[in-house]
């Protein structure tokens, strides 16, 4: 009767065993979908700005500077900060590898080998040893039936820290591809100041020489020669700065690049490109599904999600599979004439553990909180630089035309007050007061269509985009050209 009784119930746990795989697949503690609307307040559209589709990508291009086209992709090849983020990229996806491994039985090869001495009294009073050896090889197996989703919300929890990973990478690409843009910009606005300071300080030197030819002959006074020739020692003073700041930025896109300062950059444009028509952002609501670091910062909150949910998972009891077959005997060249193999199930659960999983699912609940108020400031920081952008370069533009008209005025004040000077109608003091200003608004206009090219940098990328994922370069491209 017992034998039947313990067949009956081997049968029946037989064919229980189908259903819990089956009721382990469905994970119990699954936490909710979101979408960006049920997270934060998203505004029907930008202040300024066409609702068409925006740019992506390869955004830099918008520029039309071939050279710059060229920089950016070295620097998204050698540049290390992109280097440390494909490697936590990397670390990223084998974490996804080894908690989605606990999702499927595990197969152990194990061995072994022993051997056991014994003291055996005889009765005749004399001791002998017994000497016995063991050998055994089989295969082992373990499974965890998740019940309550555990396994999966962990192994969901790290292919989702995977894929923030990979926006991480993005959003890293796009900032470097920014950086590259912002200092180029700047290096071509030093060579066309240089340039023009250079015209100032020939102009200054011609209106020096007509200065000491009309004292000379009793024309001018003492003082007007030496007033230009400080104005030329003033347009002299400023060369060293701009060449400094020009070198300067040299060194910061070798660095950008992965390479030493004093490394050699592909860049000999003198004159800034001109601005394109401002390009179309797209809705706010497109926004947060380009921008790689909202998207992060999503992923990143799922993530929090399903950590909580495998805390919770883990209060409860959990199911463990065990399975051996083995061979082993005594000697070795009989060890595969007998085999053994075991299965066996076991339920555990919590009974005390002094408040250990409750404090860690309050933890993981007060991750998800976390994430959730860094996901609400990373969507408010996308839209603050979005609105500064747009409104940054509509102002830039025109204060780009004011200082235009400012420097025609200029151009004009000292036409006349060279040909009044000339003439001896006036004092020498007009033509140095209209001289000082023309030329200060020339480097300002310079200065002024550079920032708003920096604004059109800050707006593309304010404005995201996918960066396309394509093999790196193993070798740093060979230095070449003038680093001036």
């Amino acid at each position: 009767m017992y034998f039947d009784c313990c067949r009956s119930g081997r049968r029946r746990a037989l064919c229980l065993l189908p259903l819990l795989i089956l009721q382990a697949s469905c994970a119990i503690y699954a936490p909710a979908p979101r979408s960006h609307s049920d997270l934060a307040d998203v505004p029907d559209a930008f202040t300024d700005g066409a609702a068409a589709e925006a740019p992506a990508d390869r955004w830099w291009e918008l520029l039309g500077a071939p050279e710059l086209d060229a920089l950016v992709e070295q620097a998204l090849d050698g540049n290390l900060t992109l280097a440390q983020a494909r490697a936590r990229l990397e670390q990223a996806r084998a974490e996804a590898v080894v908690q989605g491994a606990a999702r499927l039985p595990d197969l152990r090869l194990e061995g072994g080998a022993g051997v056991a001495r014994q003291r055996l009294p005889a009765a005749t009073g004399t001791e002998s040893i017994r000497t016995r050896e063991s050998y055994s090889i089989g295969l082992a197996s373990a499974y965890e039936l998740d019940l309550w989703g555990r396994v999966r919300s962990v192994a969901e929890a790290a292919a989702l820290q995977r894929e923030a990973s990979a926006e991480d990478l993005d959003a890293a690409a796009i900032s470097v591809a920014a950086e590259v843009a912002t200092r180029w910009i700047a290096l071509v606005a030093q060579r066309q100041a240089l340039d023009v300071l250079a015209r100032q300080l020939e102009g200054n030197r011609r209106v020096l020489e007509l200065t000491e030819l009309r004292f000379r002959q009793a024309r001018a006074s003492a003082v007007d020669v030496f007033q230009q020739r400080e104005a030329v020692a003033r347009t002299e003073a400023l060369i060293p700065l701009e060449e400094a700041r020009k070198q300067t930025l040299l060194h910061e896109l070798a660095v950008l690049a992965g390479r030493p300062p004093r490394s050699s950059v592909e860049s000999v444009l003198r004159l800034l490109p001109e601005s394109a028509p401002m390009p179309p952002t797209g809705l706010p609501a497109e926004l947060l599904e380009r921008r790689p670091d909202v998207r992060a910062a999503q992923l990143r909150l799922s993530s929090a999600d399903w950590r909580l949910s495998a805390a919770r998972a883990e209060r409860l009891p959990a199911l463990r599979l065990t399975g051996l077959a083995q061979y082993s005997d005594e000697q070795l060249s009989s060890l595969f004439d007998d085999w053994i193999g075991s299965l066996a199930a076991s339920l555990t659960g919590p009974v005390f553990d002094a408040g250990r999983r409750r404090a860690e699912a309050d933890r993981a609940r007060a991750v998800v909180d976390e994430r959730l108020a860094a996901y609400r400031a990373v969507v408010l920081q996308a839209f603050l630089e979005v609105e500064g952008a747009l409104v940054q370069e509509r102002k830039q533009a025109e204060f780009e035309a004011a200082l235009a008209a400012q420097l025609d005025a200029s151009r004009l004040t000292y036409r006349e007050a060279m040909e009044r000077y000339r003439n001896g109608l006036t004092d020498f003091l007009p033509v140095l007061t209209a001289e000082f200003n023309m030329q200060a608004a020339e480097r300002g206009l310079v200065q002024a269509r550079a920032d708003r090219l920096r604004s059109r940098v800050a707006l593309l990328r304010a404005l995201g985009g996918a960066w396309p994922q394509a093999p790196l370069a193993t070798e740093q491209p060979a230095d070449s050209g003038d680093p001036s």
